[in-house]
């Protein structure tokens, strides 16, 4: 089974390039942003094999952490 795991979907742009030219059996979308999540529900819904979070990813596990979601399309969301 192949199955890709995409961190920071943003606009989708990386994420649909991926999933379009390659045969992936399940795919998952993280961002922590919840207004890229929704848009990209909308651009995807379609598409069953693939799984949207609004979530961040970070190596801290059972760690408390500031994370700093921007509102900007054009900035990354980040820790610290």
């Amino acid at each position: 089974m192949k199955v890709l795991v995409y961190c920071g979907i943003h606009e989708g742009d990386g994420l649909s390039t991926r999933i379009d030219n390659e045969h992936y059996d399940m795919a998952f979308g993280f961002d922590a942003n919840p207004k890229k999540i929704e848009n990209c529900m909308k651009k995807f819904g379609d598409r069953h094999n693939l799984q949207l979070y609004n979530f961040a990813l970070a190596e801290k596990d059972n760690e408390e952490v500031e994370f700093n979601v921007f509102e900007s399309w054009d900035a990354s969301s980040s820790i610290g």
